[in-house]
């Protein structure tokens, strides 16, 4: 029955998103890491174009990284799928229909006929509540690996000024204070 497989290829496509959310992760929780050590290293120097181009791209990775978040956090919670009754709620529905529409062989196939249309409506309903949810949550993973690919770059380019401007301070002889 093509309905029936239509539902069970996007169940199976919610599964696929559900596994999808894990890299992002990781690679967050690694990126989150390496921001709040930059971030405590932080060296003073804000007047200098090193110390601006350190500051942008570290506040930059931080708000793709809360961005990246937000977006991965909405790509996997808060989705409602519609599902198909349980076997036991359409067992039930087949027998009602039977005893309605009664033992004759007109009867009969009124009730398959009618159980048929049931299962197809049941079964399209919920494919297409579940396709849409499908790529309602793609389209927030798709902007939350934007964001994780935002957030590297920016990363990345804070490295460099922050590598500098911390052997400079590690080249500035400490203050001697004497008491007298």
């Amino acid at each position: 029955m093509l309905y029936r497989d239509l539902y069970a290829e996007e169940v199976q496509d919610r599964e696929l998103l559900r596994s999808a959310v894990s890299i992002p992760l990781a690679l967050l929780t690694i990126l989150g890491s390496g921001i709040a050590y930059l971030f405590r290293g932080l060296p003073v120097a804000p007047d200098t174009l090193l110390g601006c181009w350190h500051t942008i791209a570290l506040a930059g990775a931080a708000l793709a990284f809360c961005i990246a978040a937000v977006f991965l956090i909405m790509s996997y919670h808060g989705h409602v799928y519609e599902r198909v009754p349980s076997p036991n709620q359409i067992k039930t529905y087949e027998e009602a229909l039977n005893i309605y529409h009664g033992s004759s062989e007109a009867g009969r196939a009124e009730a398959t006929a009618t159980f048929q249309s049931f299962l197809r409506s049941r079964y399209t309903e919920a494919a297409d509540r579940n396709m849409y949810t499908n790529i309602k949550r793609s389209a927030y993973l798709y902007r939350a690996n934007a964001a994780v690919i935002a957030c590297l770059v920016l990363a990345a380019l804070a490295v460099p000024p922050h590598i500098i401007l911390a052997s400079r301070q590690s080249m500035i002889p400490a203050q001697r204070t004497d008491c007298h």
